[in-house]
């Protein structure tokens, strides 16, 4: 019987990611919790108000939720809402002008599903690592440019500073990016099935049409991933699968 040996065990490797995408939350939810709620969202307007309050209400009663939600409003045209932190729902302006109630009824519920399921710290931690790596890339950039061109100015620098960015690329690049870019891609890939469970929330509760409806409107704006990467790395299911998949259920 062939025994592997490893030096640092599959497991371990699991385990330190998991406890890294756990501080990376702890650390980036309250400030990002602060910026949304101080800087970026707003609460809403009488008007708005007068809308929302029976719309979310209906969604409550029907799912018998024991979240309270916060519902703020983002001055976007980004035509998307979210759900935050373990109560937040965010709600783009352009959406309360393009939905009616049934529309955003059945994204409302979807988002509480979010909330429901817990789904926001894992979308962070997508989100802190997506960043991380664009700009630890243009870090790494920086730092190689600036050290050949200073193995350039003579060959006796060329032979220190050479192995200096073989060394600096084996033990801290590589490992680095390659943890990063583990936890973007699962990130992005639980994400996307947190999105089919939101979906199933909102329709087992009764907002199916008005989900798919909403749906149908937002697939206009979807942009299709430009390569394998932004695939591999997108949040959330193409719109036409999320929408037959409502329709057959």
């Amino acid at each position: 019987m062939v025994r592997y040996v490893y030096i640092v065990s599959p497991e371990d490797v699991v385990n330190w990611l998991g406890a890294l995408a756990i501080i990376q939350v702890i650390l980036i939810m309250p400030p990002l919790t602060y910026i949304y709620e101080q800087v970026l969202g707003r609460s809403v307007t009488d008007k708005e108000e007068r809308r929302l309050a029976p719309i979310m209400r209906r969604i409550l009663d029907k799912t018998g939720s024991k979240i309270t939600p916060r519902v703020m409003v983002l001055d976007s045209y980004d035509p998307n809402m979210a759900a935050f932190n373990k109560n937040t729902l965010i709600v783009n302006k352009v959406c309360l002008k393009t939905f009616n109630d049934d529309e955003l009824a059945g994204i409302l519920c979807h988002e509480l599903g979010h909330l429901q399921y817990r789904h926001s710290g894992n979308l962070l931690v997508h989100y802190i690592n997506d960043m991380f790596v664009k700009v630890f890339i243009t870090v790494v950039r920086v730092v190689y440019q600036v050290l050949s061109e200073l193995a350039g100015q003579s060959w006796l620098l060329s032979i220190f500073v050479w192995p200096l960015i073989a060394g600096i690329f084996i033990f801290l690049v590589a490992p680095v990016w390659l943890a990063a870019f583990i936890m973007n891609v699962a990130a992005a890939a639980v994400s996307r099935q947190g999105e089919y469970q939101a979906d199933d929330y909102a329709n087992s509760h009764g907002f199916g049409p008005g989900l798919i409806s909403a749906l149908t409107k937002l697939e206009h704006f979807e942009k299709e991933p430009e390569n394998w990467w932004e695939k591999v790395k997108d949040t959330h299911p193409p719109m036409a699968h999320r929408i037959d998949r409502l329709e057959t259920t």
